[in-house]
This record gives structure tokens, sequence and C-alpha cells, in this order.
């Protein structure tokens, strides 16, 4: 699953992330990585309505981008089984 809050892009797993990204078009370039503690992709606004627009896809508001940014990094088990609030 990936998600975004139109600004920033996360998925449930690094590798997911990398992949979606690619095949949306979206350059390495905009990735910041685990060194930031939030592994992620800045979404350029000119990607957002096809990034959205994908089934795989929701839309969550900014604190949910952050903490499955981090349960990314510190236990991608805990990403998959995070509830938003």
């Amino acid at each position: 699953m990936i998600y975004t809050d139109g600004i920033h892009m996360v998925a449930t797993t690094e590798q997911e992330l990398r992949s979606f990204a690619s095949r949306m078009g979206i350059g390495r370039h905009w990735y910041e990585g685990v060194e930031k503690g939030h592994p992620h992709y800045d979404l350029p606004s000119k990607r957002v309505a096809m990034v959205v627009g994908q089934p795989e896809v929701e839309v969550v508001n900014s604190r949910v981008i952050v903490v499955r940014a981090k349960c990314m990094v510190m236990n991608p088990k805990k990403a998959l089984a995070y509830k938003r609030p």
C-alpha cells in the first residue's frame, strides 16, 4: 500500500516505495532516505493527480505519513498493522 498526503509519499516497505515511484516516473532525486529517520519521496506537484488516481494509493494526513515512514525503518511489521486514528 502506498500513502500520500499530496506532498510526501510512503509505503509499507522501502522496496514497495521505490518500485512505485519508479513506475510513476518519480526520479530518485526526490527520495529522502533513512538518514532522516523517515524514508519517503517528496511528491512533485505534476505527479500528484496521477499518484492519487492509482488503486493502491490511500490519501492520508501528514501525521500518518510520518508514523508509517518511521515504522518502516524501526519495525516493518508495525507499519503493516498501523491503523490510522
